[in-house]
């Protein structure tokens, strides 16, 4: 059992989801323009749909994985290594063939590149988060959960700024600085404790945590829940802006979840305390409470003043699900990484589908 907060450990793993969270950005930003540019339209507005079913897919098989590998050849585990190598070389290859001039037989390279960059990104993600509980013991979860949302919010906030300026070096020189920001992310992992053993406080049960197999009804909850929060948060920050620029002229839709996130980044400091009171499920309830609120209210807001205001109160209801999310995952199952590969799952579901819908109504 962890008895300490590892703070050191804690801001690496921060540094490295947000070095993850930027090359996302960038890779969101490029891949329909490259996509469109090489001849590949139809497909540059449904990749996302297939990758979010990949997600879907993968994010459950690489949770198993980790925790078999972690439990067999030790805690470093070898899927993040494999996950962030492969991203960062695929990065270094789209570098260079975006300044060849590519033959058309051999553009449908690029998209596969995309794809296989995504499934890299994919296995990672959920072990990496599950670190957290080699770092802090589990009653400090939601506090120093804090610290990876507000680094996630920050970068998400700056999106905008970030889109002028990949936009202005350049998609070959992006992927080459997106390469070089997972390595460092990857080096700020280097830290982290090998020798500490994984063991937490289950929430259901005293008996649950003693279980060496995995409870399918709880997985099933987990993947449930991951999918209906994912929809949530996907219409809350991809949905509503449309309706919000309306309301708030000048605005673009990516600006205005940008200022979402910004807002979510101000509210951390505040809630962290909320969910250390209230407890992982009870801020969970009042944050898909909130979001459900402000979907269904979305379409009537009278007035700017108003939109701000519903600004406000979205940046809180993401914050306080985000905070409250990756805590109570963690104390599901006895076997972290495959909670969160469910719940990612899950959520990664829910973003095909929206992406899904999105497009139909478009």
């Amino acid at each position: 059992m962890v008895e300490r907060v590892y703070w050191r450990q804690v801001w690496g793993l921060a540094i490295f989801v947000g070095a993850t969270t930027f090359c996302w950005l960038a890779y969101g930003f490029y891949q329909p323009l490259i996509l469109t540019k090489l001849g590949f339209t139809g497909l540059a507005s449904t990749l996302a749909i297939f990758q979010g079913l990949l997600g879907a897919i993968v994010e459950p098989g690489a949770g198993f994985l980790a925790d078999r590998y972690a439990n067999s050849i030790g805690r470093k585990l070898p899927l993040i290594t494999i996950g962030i190598t492969l991203a960062g070389l695929i990065f270094v290859v789209l570098s260079g063939l975006l300044t060849m001039q590519i033959p058309v037989d051999l553009r449908w390279i690029i998209p596969v590149l995309m794809t296989i960059w995504t499934l890299a990104m994919i296995v990672f993600r959920g072990p990496a988060v599950a670190l957290l509980v080699q770092m802090v013991p589990t009653q400090a979860l939601p506090q120093t959960n804090g610290i990876l949302i507000l680094v996630v919010s920050l970068v998400g906030a700056m999106a905008p700024v970030f889109d002028k300026l990949i936009a202005w070096i350049g998609a070959p020189v992006t992927f080459l600085l997106g390469a070089m920001i997972l390595a460092l992310g990857r080096f700020c992992l280097a830290a982290t404790p090998s020798n500490l053993p994984v063991q937490i406080q289950i929430s259901r049960s005293p008996s649950a945590g003693k279980a060496t197999s995995p409870q399918y009804p709880e997985m099933l909850k987990l993947y449930s829940i991951g999918l209906i929060c994912g929809i949530l948060v996907n219409l809350l920050l991809r949905w509503s802006p449309q309706f919000l620029t309306t309301k708030l002229d000048g605005v673009e839709i990516n600006t205005m979840t940008a200022i979402i996130l910004g807002i979510s980044a101000l509210w951390v400091w505040f809630v962290k305390a909320w969910v250390q009171r209230w407890g992982t499920v009870r801020s969970m309830q009042a944050a898909t409470g909130l979001m459900v609120i402000l979907l269904l209210l979305v379409r009537v807001i009278p007035s700017g003043g108003v939109a701000i205001g519903y600004l406000i109160l979205a940046g809180l209801a993401f914050c306080l699900l985000s905070l409250a999310q990756i805590p109570w995952v963690l104390q599901q199952l006895a076997r972290p990484r495959l909670a969160t590969g469910l719940y990612f799952g899950g959520m990664g579901l829910a973003t095909a589908i929206v992406s899904l819908l999105l497009l139909a109504a478009s």
